[in-house]
């Protein structure tokens, strides 16, 4: 292991802690709308994502394309391995994108229930399923010689691979409450902010437990992992970002509220790419399968090539993704 492959590791951590924090506010809108059964307020929930939704899953994308010219390995392994659980959520957010585009474009009678099934769905099975993979990573699969999963999907399912699932999904939909009660106002703006309250006391509860259940499940990568001191300043970080969540909320500072989520997402992020630091895939039987940070990554020349891509594509693609959300919000605004 380099300093350049470690370098190279953040920026891909950092690409998929960036899809969470632009697409995980849109995705928990979406969840709410399962919940919310009035047509107008419904409207509202698809109007106030409208601008934003479309050009967040390019991060994923990034991310994507970060393992696989820096950790072709891990990249390979992710594709066979967990290829159906991938094509599900890539359907899902293709689904959710056809749902809202049409919604969009006035009211639908005829297949407007089909829409809203589409929206649901394409919301719920990506949130889900971040935490769900991001869990199965962080207590290792069982990985034979071959790099192949034993057992296929069903090794897959298990209690903390479920708790991951609710975390990433409550922690969502808590980042779609917040922004949504920046983007409305009257007794809708009050309902949502009643769920953000019950949503953030989920969280807490499940965070807190769940890091009690990991010191347990997770043993192995507390006394392997090297960068523990990161895990531990981001947790705490995390818990003060939530409670910071809950006081914004109470006083109605609702911009506040909203960089309190995201800042407790980040966290969250931040906490299992530590973990997952230097042992990206663990084996369940046998260390010797696993593929670290150190082998999988290719040859430092690629990487210093790589790293000064990045330097000056990152910076473009972030411009990118702002003038699409402006471009996209005009065109909402004027009914185009």
């Amino acid at each position: 292991m380099t300093p350049l492959s470690v370098i190279w590791f953040a920026l891909a951590a950092l690409l998929f802690c960036a899809f969470a924090l632009a697409d995980g506010f849109d995705l928990g809108a979406g969840m709410l709308y399962a919940f919310e059964r009035e047509p107008e307020r419904r409207e509202r929930i698809l109007r106030a994502i409208a601008p934003v939704w479309g050009g967040s899953e390019i991060w994923l994308l990034a991310g994507m394309a970060a393992l696989l010219v820096g950790f072709p390995a891990v990249y390979a392994f992710v594709l066979r391995s967990l290829a159906l659980p991938i094509v599900v959520v890539v359907a899902a957010l293709v689904l959710r994108a056809i749902g809202i585009e049409f919604h969009l474009r006035g009211p639908l009678p005829v297949i407007g229930a089909f829409l809203d099934a589409l929206i649901v769905v394409g919301s719920f099975v990506p949130a889900l399923a971040l935490g769900f993979l991001g869990a199965n990573l962080l207590q290792g699969l069982p990985i034979d010689a071959t790099g192949v999963v034993q057992g296929g999907v069903s090794a897959l399912l298990s209690p903390f691979s479920v708790l991951g699932a609710l975390v990433s999904g409550i922690a969502f939909t808590l980042h779609g409450s917040v922004f949504l009660a920046a983007r409305t106002n009257g007794d809708f703006r009050g309902q949502i902010e009643g769920w953000a309250k019950t949503l953030l006391t989920m969280l807490l509860v499940l965070l807190v437990g769940g890091f009690l259940w990991s010191r347990t499940s997770l043993k192995l990568r507390y006394a392997t992992s090297m960068a523990l001191p990161v895990f531990w300043v981001s947790f705490v970080l995390g818990l003060l970002a939530y409670a910071s969540v809950w006081v914004n909320v109470r006083f109605e500072r609702r911009t506040a509220a909203f960089a309190g989520s995201a800042a407790g997402l980040a966290a969250i992020a931040v906490c299992a790419a530590s973990l997952l630091f230097p042992t990206m895939v663990p084996s369940t039987l046998d260390s010797a399968f696993a593929l670290t940070v150190g082998d999988a990554a290719v040859g430092d020349a690629n990487l210093r090539s790589l790293i000064i891509y990045a330097l000056v594509g990152l910076p473009l693609l972030a411009v990118y993704v702002l003038v699409s959300y402006r471009s996209i919000g005009r065109r909402r605004r004027s009914g185009r």
